[in-house]
């Protein structure tokens, strides 16, 4: 893989922000590792996107940081009538077996059949020209909506980062389908399928299986920022009465892979198709192998050095 994240470019960072969830976390990392974005934006899914708006703020002013945040809508473009019934069906179906995050909530409406665009502009607009490395830490909704817009070029994408997918191993929302894409199938098909010059996916088969436990959680724990704070506030019961505790890193691993790209050691390219039949499989992803392919699919990191980025990072350690 080439370059990380440079001067030269904007960063913008899409996420659905809940609490102290995953994407708390990545956005802790950035921040603390001084890769300040250009623009935050937030995206229905864990919660709906102006939720994650006012916990995408709270955190960015524990940084004293002042970047741009939007909301994307709450009612995505891709939440047709059928999509919306899928998900208020699936969590019937499924109940507490899955984690749904907002999906199919009473909180949740679709897009009615005449709304030819969401109920609110673009979240992802950005002036001026420099390219953009775009990392996506949820949803592609807001995505999709500027590409479609054209508020945000195909052209001025310089990298995408999905946190998403599922290849080699199951779904986590059902046996198919990663929640993500699941979320917004219609989205991650689009985006997935647009001609975009660089395309990184950070899928289930990696996100899922690398895990932190007591020893990084102390390292963390030791140190003085808000992250540490935060994480002693949400976690330190658990680790005190579970000290063999392990919980998944999911989209964390997603920024690094944008921020330290020696850190993959396995990954495929090839083109990726998102099932959007109404059937058992919807969200589901397949990669054709290509040499010649638009995505590079993630398959293999190396865990020592994402522990180490990870605890030494907010234990104040320098790399």
């Amino acid at each position: 893989m080439s370059a990380a994240v440079s001067q030269d470019a904007d960063l913008i960072v899409d996420t659905d922000i809940k609490g102290v969830n995953d994407d708390a976390f990545a956005l802790h990392y950035l921040l603390t590792r001084r890769h300040i974005p250009s623009l935050i934006t937030t995206c229905s899914g864990n919660t709906l996107a102006s939720d994650s708006f006012d916990d995408a703020r709270a955190l960015l002013d524990s940084y004293a940081v002042g970047t741009r945040t939007e909301a994307g809508p709450d009612t995505p473009r891709g939440w047709t009538p059928a999509i919306h019934e899928y998900h208020r069906d699936l969590r019937k179906d499924l109940g507490e077996s899955a984690y749904l995050g907002e999906l199919g909530s009473s909180r949740t409406r679709s897009v009615s059949a005449h709304e030819s665009r969401p109920s609110s502009p673009a979240a992802v607009t950005l002036p001026g020209a420099a390219p953009v490395d775009y990392l996506a830490l949820g949803p592609l909704g807001n995505l999709y909506d500027a590409l479609v817009s054209k508020t945000l070029p195909v052209s001025r994408i310089r990298h995408l980062v999905f946190s998403g997918g599922a290849f080699g191993v199951p779904g986590n929302v059902g046996q198919y389908a990663e929640f993500n894409v699941l979320a917004d199938p219609l989205a991650a098909a689009y985006v997935l399928a647009a001609p975009l010059s660089r395309v990184t996916l950070v899928p289930l088969d990696v996100t899922s299986q690398l895990t932190y436990g007591l020893s990084e959680y102390t390292q963390i724990a030791s140190g003085s920022g808000p992250f540490s704070r935060d994480l002693v506030r949400t976690k330190g019961a658990t680790f005190t009465t579970r000290p063999g505790f392990r919980e998944p890193l999911w989209d964390l691993v997603a920024a690094l892979v944008m921020t330290h790209p020696e850190i993959v050691k396995r990954s495929v390219r090839g083109d990726i198709s998102v099932d959007t039949s109404l059937s058992a499989s919807l969200g589901a992803t397949t990669l054709r192998p290509s040499e010649q392919g638009r995505a590079e699919v993630v398959l293999e990191v190396d865990t020592e050095r994402v522990l180490h980025h990870m605890a030494g990072t907010f234990e104040g350690v320098e790399e």
